[in-house]
C-alpha cells in the first residue's frame, strides 16, 4: 500500500522537475510525505511562490546576505510568507492533519511573523489562547509594516544556534566569512539551522530535499553538502547527509 501511494506522490512531483528524481526507487521516501496529492500540489504552489517573488531580491540588498539564503529561509520556514496575511490555515491545516496520522514529534505552523511576535515578546507556549494572540498580533504586524521590512527584520534577529543571532553573526561563527561569501549549501544548512541549532536529524534533511524548489535551488552546491555540515556536526553526520544526496546525485557521486 506504501508502494502504491507513494507512486502517487512521485507522479504528482515529477511534473515539476523530471530530472531530478532519486535513482535508488520509492523505498527512500519518508512516512511524512506520503499525503494527499490535492495536499503536495497546493505545497508545490507555496514554494513557486517563495522562489519566484520579486521581493526576495529587495530583502537580499537590504540585509548583505545572498539571494537564495534568503530564498532557503522562506521555503524552510514559511513557504506561503509573501501570499498569506501573517498567519497560514494551510500549515495549520496541514499540521493537524499530520500531527493526527502519527506519533512522536510535532509539526508546528507558525509563520515567520509568528515567529517575531515569539522573539519580540517572549509570548511562547503551546496552549490555544498563546496561539490566538501569537496570530492576531501577526496579522496586525504584516497590516502595519511590509512583508519586506518583516522578513529583513527577521534575517538580522533570528537564533541560528552558536549564540549566532541574524545571519551575518551565523556566516561568521559557523563558516568565519561574511554573510555575501556564503556558498548555497552554506545557506542551506544556515537555514535549517533555525528549526534545529544544535543538531542534525536526517530525516529532516531527507524530507527537505524531496521538495523539488529546495533542492533546484540547491543543486549546484548539493554534492558539497556533506562537508559543510561535517565541519560543524562531524563524520558522522558528514556520512549521513552524504547517504541522503546519493540517490539525487547519481551512480557518478556513489563512492
Amino acid at each position: 500500500m506504501h508502494t502504491h501511494r507513494a507512486k502517487l506522490y512521485l507522479a504528482d512531483d515529477r511534473r515539476l522537475t523530471p530530472r531530478l528524481r532519486p535513482s535508488a526507487g520509492d523505498h527512500l521516501i519518508d512516512s511524512r510525505l506520503l499525503v494527499h496529492p490535492l495536499l503536495a500540489r497546493v505545497r508545490a504552489l507555496g514554494e513557486h511562490s517563495a522562489a519566484a517573488d520579486p521581493r526576495t531580491q529587495k530583502v537580499a540588498a537590504q540585509t548583505g546576505v545572498p539571494i537564495y539564503l534568503v530564498m532557503f529561509v522562506v521555503l524552510i520556514e514559511d513557504k506561503r510568507f509573501w501570499s498569506h496575511f501573517g498567519t497560514d490555515p494551510i500549515a495549520i491545516a496541514r499540521a493537524c492533519y499530520m500531527n493526527a496520522r502519527r506519533r512522536g514529534r510535532l509539526q508546528g505552523g507558525s509563520t515567520i511573523p509568528e515567529q517575531l511576535i515569539k522573539m519580540r515578546t517572549n509570548l511562547y507556549g503551546r496552549s490555544v489562547t498563546n496561539r490566538l494572540r501569537r496570530s492576531l498580533a501577526a496579522m496586525l504586524s504584516v497590516a502595519n509594516s511590509t512583508k519586506v521590512g518583516l522578513l529583513c527584520e527577521y534575517l538580522e534577529t533570528v537564533y541560528f544556534g552558536r549564540d549566532a543571532y541574524g545571519a551575518t553573526d551565523a556566516a561568521r561563527m559557523y563558516f568565519s566569512k561574511p554573510a555575501t561569501a556564503l556558498t548555497r549549501a552554506e545557506s542551506f544548512f544556515l537555514a535549517e539551522r533555525i528549526a534545529l541549532p544544535n543538531a542534525v536529524r536526517r530525516g529532516r534533511i531527507r524530507n527537505l530535499l524531496f521538495r523539488d524548489a529546495i533542492r533546484a535551488l540547491l543543486w549546484p552546491s548539493l554534492a558539497r553538502l556533506p562537508q559543510v555540515y561535517g565541519m560543524t556536526f562531524g563524520p558522522s553526520a558528514e556520512k549521513d547527509v552524504a547517504e541522503e544526496i546519493r540517490p539525487w546525485l547519481g551512480e557518478s557521486h556513489a563512492g
